[in-house]
């Protein structure tokens, strides 16, 4: 089984990067020799690099949430700050 597994910024701050785990092997799945994306495009890209088509990929959009989680420190971001915060997550969510 393939699970999502949230990193955060534990690698990089103000990063929401991201990786999978399968559970039967209890590995880290390495994609083009990537383990951690930060943008569901990058993980798109090492995918179809590594398997030549995106045949097979909807059961990791499945697992891979439209929504990413906001920070404390986020929610306190006021006018221009804020609103460029807001554009940037949106840009995040997949469609």
């Amino acid at each position: 089984m393939i699970r999502y597994i949230c990193i955060g910024d534990q690698i990089a701050e103000g990063a929401n990067d991201f990786a999978w785990f399968d559970t039967v092997r209890d590995v880290f799945q390495v994609f083009n020799g990537e383990q951690v994306w930060s943008e569901w495009e990058d993980f798109t890209k090492d995918y179809v690099f590594h398997f030549g088509s995106t045949d097979g990929i909807s059961r990791y959009k499945k697992l891979f949430p439209t929504v990413i989680r906001v920070k404390e420190f986020d929610l306190n971001l006021t006018g221009k700050r804020y609103r460029e915060h807001i554009k940037r997550m949106r840009n995040r969510v997949i469609k």
